[in-house]
């Protein structure tokens, strides 16, 4: 649903990315079609690097979500990994 970017800038550090706030909000699935799995709240890609540079907090907390829909998704390059709550 929401996606962010970092990309590694051309002097070799990770680019910076932060104040990114996300609370209070309700997601739900449209009908029993759609597989709650399919669905990502917020994911976040790294590329070029293993490395985060936030600048500010990134928060995701106090949202509505329906059962089996991931909450957050870090993506580093070819390496990834989620929590589920």
């Amino acid at each position: 649903m929401i996606y962010s970017e970092a990309e590694n800038e051309d002097h070799g550090f990770p680019s910076a990315i932060g104040s990114i706030n996300m609370t209070g909000n309700t997601v739900e699935t449209l009908n029993s079609s759609v597989n709650p799995a399919s669905v990502t709240f917020y994911w976040l890609k790294v590329l070029k690097s293993l490395e985060l540079n936030p600048t500010d907090d990134i928060i995701v907390k106090n949202n509505n979500i329906a059962e089996g829909i991931e909450v957050f998704h870090l993506e580093f390059a070819a390496i990834e990994t989620n929590q589920k709550d």
